[in-house]
């Protein structure tokens, strides 16, 4: 069985400031630029992942082939009873993990937004008491990943 990694790709030429989200006109911070980064979709089929792991915290910086996340789901595979599989989630992003919006343990639907990565260091305390609307999705391709299937080590 061979398993393809998951990625989300758009043109690495398009700059950040074109893929980047702003607080509403008029707030305070309306000039903060951030991206939401979505419950990956491991699968076609995958209806829901479990967060298992955060490799970071709120504040860390996010560099482009760090590991972020465990994402666990059993819907990996199109068959009725398939396993669970964990998958490591890098990120193709630079950043700074501004805040985590679902918990480990936590489960979401893929393309729903699981934290919040803002451009630059200082507006990270600017996220604290954000949060998203109900139901609301990442636009496909707006936060570029890529998960690998994680070894078993047994623990």
């Amino acid at each position: 069985m061979a398993l393809a990694m998951a990625a989300r790709r758009w043109p690495r030429t398009m700059p950040f400031s074109q893929q980047i989200r702003h607080f509403p006109s008029g707030c305070a911070h309306a000039n903060v630029s951030y991206k939401l980064m979505p419950m990956p979709r491991l699968s076609p089929s995958m209806s829901r992942g479990v967060l298992e792991r955060w490799h970071l915290s709120a504040g860390d910086q996010i560099s482009t082939y760090d590991l972020v996340c465990d994402v666990s789901t059993d819907e990996l595979l199109d068959e009725p009873s398939s396993p669970t599989f964990v998958l490591e989630v890098e990120s193709h992003e630079d950043g700074w993990l501004a805040k985590v919006l679902v918990a480990e343990g936590g489960a979401a639907a893929p393309d729903m937004p699981i934290a919040v990565i803002c451009e630059n260091e200082e507006d990270v305390h600017l996220f604290k008491d954000f949060s998203v609307l109900k139901g609301e999705q990442v636009p496909t391709g707006s936060f570029c990943w890529q998960a690998f299937l994680k070894k078993d080590t047994g623990d």
